[in-house]
């Protein structure tokens, strides 16, 4: 018996880590009949027959794409074609922030971006307190700054297609070991090329794991009153409210609104803040 780390799954058949090892294993039958999926990222104890026999409790769990126990969320964002979605990059911080993953945000395609390009995205970000800098795969520039970034535990890269998360992954892991896509002239938009996810394993204790990309992306929130707790910069200003159940939208007596006034606050983040608040409330009016 031993224990490790599922990094691939493909066909039925996991991968473990166990140290500098790699085992291919399959599940127990017991699994499927539970309905339980060993997942990429669950810690796991396999028996002398290469089979899993137990899944450790699962400390989170991303759904698109399922991916177990995450420490950290790097989200890239572009600032060139295609230029950041900051409504998805809100609804990945808020999804990273309520399952106790700690995000950071990489500004990739530096070298060919305009500085007002990626200010755009910094002042977006003001006052949040989530890490966020600059990145440029062509020089390496900022490479060393992920890399000091990248704690004990497991980080998943993540983003629209096109945004470059497999380029940095592959300078970080200097094998070329992902398959790199080109941006859709027509769309202006990336392809997909991540077609299942995998960690790879930095050192003893440090995995990095990319995710394929995508157009559209919910928060992973399911009550709308509880939204504004993964808003770093509103929890700040909290206790000026009128209403404990202050939900920063339409009450009187407002901090949070006070502080979007005064410029403590981003007004396009407050207004990504609305647009989710409105779609969480949607989505559970439809569950009824």
């Amino acid at each position: 018996m031993f224990e490790g780390k599922i990094i691939k799954g493909v066909g039925g058949l996991y991968t473990v880590s166990r140290g500098d090892e790699l085992v291919v294993c399959n599940a127990r039958g017991v699994f499927r009949k539970e309905k339980i999926t060993p997942c990429i990222g669950d810690n796991v104890t396999v028996n002398d027959d290469n089979c899993i026999e137990d899944i450790k409790d699962r400390k989170n769990i991303l759904i698109r794409p399922p991916v177990a126990n995450i420490d950290h969320l790097a989200i890239v964002v572009s600032a060139q074609l295609p230029y950041a979605d900051t409504l998805m990059l809100d609804k990945l911080t808020v999804s990273a922030l309520s399952l106790g993953i700690e995000p950071m945000v990489l500004i990739n395609k530096c070298d060919i971006a305009t500085d007002d390009g990626v200010q755009k995205i910094v002042d977006h970000l003001k006052n949040t307190d989530i890490p966020c800098f600059a990145v440029d795969c062509v020089s390496e520039e900022g490479i060393n700054r992920i890399v000091n970034c990248l704690k004990k535990g497991v980080t998943a890269f993540a983003g629209q297609s096109g945004v470059g998360k497999t380029s940095i992954l592959n300078t970080l892991l200097g094998d070329g070991g992902y398959e790199v896509g080109q941006l859709s002239e027509k769309l202006k938009r990336g392809r997909h090329t991540t077609r299942h996810v995998e960690l790879h394993r930095i050192n003893e204790d440090v995995f990095v794991v990319d995710t394929p990309g995508f157009s559209k992306y919910d928060a992973e929130v399911v009550d709308a009153e509880t939204l504004g707790r993964y808003f770093p910069e509103f929890v700040k200003h909290y206790k000026g409210c009128a209403f404990n159940s202050c939900s920063h939208t339409h009450e009187p007596d407002c901090n949070v609104k006070k502080a979007l006034e005064n410029g403590e606050i981003s007004r396009s983040r407050y207004n990504n803040y609305i647009k989710i608040y409105e779609q969480i409330k949607q989505r559970k009016a439809n569950y009824r």
